[in-house]
């Protein structure tokens, strides 16, 4: 099975980012491949997915190395940013999605992100999913070149990543 796969019956929705409102007609059961499409309506803005289980839906657990119960009060959360948001693209929700989410102020209760007077939801969104990268240790060089500069032109001397050692670790790892 696939790491982090959700088995059929799982129920996917989008929210409005700035919102926090459910976007019309944005909500789907995945089916068995654990994959649900949404339709956006055409929505421009950040979006906020939530993943909810029910009777009978399953998630693989990777540290216990098998599918587990996932029930409908088991939620994760994902977040995408508006600038990454393309027609028929897949995106993963997991508990690396859903941590993300927890540093962007997100909860399955609350699903509109609050930006500072100085910031944007995307680069709250952005500088959210910089945070679990650099806690895994992973490369920015990973992510496509806009994607690296969006990341991490949020970074300012308020941020919670702005610190000597995040800012020494980010530049060996530009070069």
């Amino acid at each position: 099975p696939d790491l982090g796969r959700f088995s059929a019956k799982a129920l996917v929705e989008a929210y409005n980012a700035q919102t926090g409102a459910l976007i019309p007609g944005a909500s789907a059961q995945t089916d068995a491949n654990g994959v649900a499409a949404l339709e956006l309506g055409g929505v421009s803005g950040s979006i906020v997915l939530k993943v909810t289980g029910a009777t009978g839906v399953t998630y693989y657990d990777e540290g216990l190395g098998k599918d587990t119960a996932f029930t409908s009060s088991d939620a994760l959360l994902g977040m995408i940013p508006a600038t990454s948001i393309k027609n028929q693209t897949y995106f993963s929700v997991n508990p690396l999605t859903h941590m993300a989410a927890g540093f962007a102020g997100l909860s399955p209760s609350n699903l509109k992100v609050t930006p500072s007077a100085s910031s944007t939801v995307d680069q709250v969104l952005y500088e959210s999913l910089a945070r679990v990268r650099l806690m895994l240790g992973l490369p920015f060089a990973a992510l496509s070149d806009i994607e690296a500069r969006v990341m991490l032109n949020p970074l300012t001397v308020t941020s919670p990543l702005r610190s000597e050692e995040h800012t020494s670790e980010l530049q060996s790892r530009e070069t």
